[in-house]
């Protein structure tokens, strides 16, 4: 037996229940609209019209398709359907409006009785549409915030890590290096006679190779291993898990392979650049702080500058 039927039962003063539901229907900020068999509108509340823009009178009458749009009404219309049929279904739905703006709605549809014969249906829209555009919102803002978090992180030119990132993040491996008496170290490389390159060639070409040292280098780390342009020609890279020995063999490999580079500013230009290593590596039992290690990089790169440069030095 519908509910509604069933209350009648019980002797309610259904005229008072009548009253009092057409007074939640006309103030609800929900859709409410009752519709025929044929999907004519018999009826819609006051905040159907204000979403939809449309006067009850206007709206009576109409066939639904014609008050939410033909893509609207052919996505409900299994469901309006099954309301036909005696079913109380509910969905998620969103649909074009008339003036092109997307609605989405949360939406009971149910029969309408006459007796025992369904003669229409009715459904109860709950407009979800500033809902989820605040989840968007919320999902964009997130999304920016991480691209301006990267953007912060990273070297404009390089597209790498810079030196404010690379500081705190290898201060944080530094400790937990300390802390569980692993491997860690630091190579500190730097572009021989940089200044020539920029006096000869511009500093446009000089921008050309640090970008394609920059890419070289990432080529040729780890995942786990963090590479940043420490400032002007110099770079930084943080090895997890090696030993001083194994950070020289890699960091002589690197140098090979930056030997075999050639720059071509024009068709009939071409050179090569070489670059200087400096190379340490964490003592758990005397360093203190992560700088102590960068330092002794970058006094063992001053050794490998001093030593005819294009070579590896390493001081422990």
């Amino acid at each position: 037996m519908p509910h509604w039927a069933a209350l009648a039962e019980t002797g309610i003063d259904m005229n008072k229940l009548d009253a009092a539901f057409k007074a939640f229907v006309e103030s609800a900020p929900v859709l409410c609209l009752a519709a025929d068999r044929d999907f004519i509108t018999i009826y819609v509340n006051p905040f159907y019209e204000h979403v939809h823009n449309v006067t009850l009178e206007q709206a009576v009458g109409k066939h639904i398709k014609d008050i939410i749009g033909e893509e609207g009404f052919q996505d409900n219309l299994e469901y309006y359907n099954q309301a036909l049929e005696g079913n109380i279904v509910v969905r998620d739905g969103s649909f074009n409006k008339l003036d092109g703006s997307i609605h989405h709605y949360k939406a009971t549809y149910a029969p309408i009785y006459d007796g025992k014969q369904v003669v229409g249906i009715t459904g109860v829209v709950l407009d979800t549409t500033s809902e989820v555009e605040m989840v968007k919102t919320n999902k964009q803002l997130e999304k920016t915030k991480s691209e301006l978090k990267t953007l912060v992180a990273l070297d404009p030119l390089t597209n790498l890590y810079n030196r404010r990132y690379f500081s705190g993040i290898s201060k944080t491996t530094f400790n937990t290096s300390k802390r569980n008496k692993s491997e860690l170290s630091f190579v500190i490389l730097d572009i021989d006679h940089f200044k020539q390159v920029n006096d000869t060639y511009g500093h446009d070409v000089g921008d050309q190779v640090l970008i394609k040292l920059s890419k070289l280098l990432s080529t040729s780390l780890r995942k786990s291993d963090v590479l940043c342009r420490y400032g002007g020609e110099e770079f930084l890279i943080m090895l997890p898990d090696t030993n001083v020995e194994r950070a020289c063999l890699i960091s002589d490999k690197i140098r090979q392979r930056i030997n075999e580079l050639s720059i071509k500013p024009t068709e009939k230009q071409k050179f090569n650049f070489t670059v200087s290593f400096g190379v340490s590596s964490i003592n758990c039992e005397q360093d203190n702080s992560v700088e102590s290690v960068i330092c002794r990089a970058d006094k063992a790169l001053y050794k490998a500058k001093e030593g005819g440069r294009n070579r590896v030095e390493f001081i422990v």
